[in-house]
């Protein structure tokens, strides 16, 4: 299953942490994310895996992960 985003957006408490990124991890690929602390490395997965809700994003998750 291919996970991919465009676009996306997280606000917290009011301030933009991330701004337009974009993300496409093919299916079978293994994906990491480097950077420093505080660099929202957590945000962005969070937000991709539908744990956060984007501020902004047409990211739609694979059918079978879809909320009712």
């Amino acid at each position: 299953m291919n996970r991919r985003t465009s676009a996306l957006t997280v606000a917290l408490g009011g301030a933009i942490v991330l701004d337009g990124v974009d993300v496409d991890v093919p299916d079978g690929a293994f994906a990491g994310v480097l950077g420093s602390n505080g660099s929202e490395k957590s945000t962005l997965i969070g937000a991709a895996y539908r744990a956060l809700r984007p501020h902004t994003a047409p990211h739609r998750p694979p059918a079978d992960e879809r909320y009712g």
